[in-house]
């Protein structure tokens, strides 16, 4: 029991119960908006109407994989001819066969026996005969008609189509040529039917590619939901369609479970383990209970935040920028961006932010530390400077998506001015007057001094100061008095 009391009290407990109470917390808030907050449809049924508030081009993608798969499908077979070699070696070999066969000097009669076996019941009418009793001229003369004729029928090619609807001998005759006695013409086909087999064949890869390159050309099927035109009706079952366009128009589509969950927490506790190990080892004077203690807050109140923003509302008003302001005070502009960049990667992968928004919030982040890291903290109001930059960065970026976004597709002009109003609230507003009059009380919450509080101690125009100057003045004064008295 001694043991057990002495281990829940020890401080690798306790920072394992803060670090475990911390990383569940941040889990449910970020999962809230998911699973309690703006949930619009539930196993799959749409829980309300839900109309346009803009013109929406979606993919339906369901369709156009059906096209892509029909285009394929549609393409023909790509033949190549294979095999000609083979065939003209073979129709070859069959000469000289023929040629060692009459060279022998064996008798008649075991030559014909030979000559038969070369040649099957469709070649033996006349053929044998003839390769028996004509002489050599005539013999080469007919092989070198039938090698002519053989390249002309390979040239056009034989499939297996052409065997099995008995085709061969009428392409054989086609291509046998005119000057050829009709009795030569009988014999070559007997020749080249002992030869011939098809030669075109399907070339598996070039048809694989030519598919490919099918489906590629097939435009994507867009369907567009008029601004005031109802994307779903309460009740209805939503589509991967219907759920591609609510989420373009702002909405949460997603079902988390607990399984959900739990992988956002394993998310988040792995990157908290990752700050903590870069604290201790290279930030070590903010690795103490009263540092965590502010970045454990500033984090939780910016993930909760994020999980009650009310659908149709721009991330882009989330205050990511005032966070790093205010780390980069605390502690250090590096340490803010590091903080500032796990936090932001946490929430992007827990709300399933577009690219655009984490990649402007980086943006920002970057401004915020370097335009932090110039200043000397002589004046507080520096920070309104500070907050200008940023706005003036984020307006930059805001209007470079748009003029892209607005390239690729059709927006309304008013999602500009809406976009940039977020980024003056947040950025100026937020990240300026906002953070200057939360920055003392954060400051005495948690009892550090920040570089503005080493300033003003030390800056002798202040009320204070002069009133403990004039007291010791006096005091050094009256005390000077007495000794003279003395």
């Amino acid at each position: 029991m001694n043991k057990f009391i002495e281990f829940i009290s020890s401080k690798q407990f306790r920072n394992g119960f803060y670090f475990f109470l911390f990383t569940l917390i941040m889990a449910i808030t970020i999962s809230s908006q998911n699973y309690f907050f703006q949930k619009v449809i539930e196993n799959g049924i749409s829980k309300k109407d839900i109309v346009a508030q803009k013109d929406i081009t979606v993919i339906d993608t369901k369709k156009t994989e059906q096209h892509r798969k029909e285009v394929a499908q549609n393409v023909e077979p790509i033949i190549t001819q294979a095999e000609d070699e083979f065939i003209m070696t073979n129709l070859l070999t069959l000469k000289n066969s023929v040629m060692k066969i009459r060279e022998k000097g064996i008798s008649e009669e075991t030559k014909l026996d030979e000559l038969n076996v070369l040649f099957d019941e469709s070649g033996k009418r006349g053929l044998v005969d003839f390769m028996l009793k004509s002489s050599d001229n005539d013999l080469i003369s007919l092989f070198e008609k039938s090698q002519i004729t053989l390249s002309a029928v390979l040239n056009k090619g034989i499939s297996s189509n052409d065997f099995e609807n008995n085709k061969i001998e009428s392409i054989i005759k086609k291509h046998i040529p005119h000057n050829v006695p009709r009795y030569q013409s009988t014999l070559i086909i007997g020749i080249l039917d002992q030869v011939i087999v098809p030669n075109l064949v399907v070339d598996e890869f070039a048809t694989e590619i030519a598919k490919k390159n099918a489906q590629s050309s097939v435009k994507p099927y867009e369907v567009v939901f008029k601004k005031g035109q109802k994307i779903v009706f309460e009740g209805e079952p939503v589509t991967k369609l219907k759920r591609d366009a609510l989420r373009a128009a702002g909405y949460n589509v997603l079902e988390v479970n607990w399984g959900g969950i739990l992988g956002i927490y394993l998310l988040i506790a792995f990157f908290t383990f990752v700050f903590l190990q870069y604290e201790k080892n290279f930030e070590k004077q903010y690795y103490n209970p009263t540092y965590l203690t502010i970045i454990g807050t500033l984090t939780f109140i910016l993930g909760l935040i994020s999980a009650v923003l009310p659908t149709g509302i721009s991330p882009a008003i989330i205050p990511i920028p005032a966070y790093t302001i205010l780390l980069s005070i605390f502690t250090t502009p590096r340490n803010a961006f590091f903080a500032s960049s796990i936090v932001l990667a946490i929430i992007a992968i827990g709300m399933h932010w577009n690219i655009e928004i984490i990649a402007a919030f980086m943006l920002l982040n970057s401004v915020a530390m370097t335009s932090v890291s110039k200043l000397n903290f002589s004046k507080r109001s520096d920070l309104l400077i500070v907050s200008a930059k940023i706005t003036l960065a984020g307006i930059l970026v805001t209007g470079g998506i748009y003029f892209l976004e607005k390239y690729m597709m059709d927006i309304e002009n008013v999602l500009i001015l809406k976009d940039i109003g977020y980024i003056i609230i947040n950025c100026f507003v937020i990240g300026g007057v906002f953070i200057l009059g939360v920055l003392p009380i954060l400051e005495n919450m948690f009892k550090i001094l920040t570089p503005y509080g080493l300033a003003e101690l030390a800056d002798h125009n202040q009320e204070l100061l002069k009133r403990l100057s004039f007291h010791i003045c006096a005091k050094m004064q009256r005390k000077q008095s007495e000794q003279t008295l003395f």
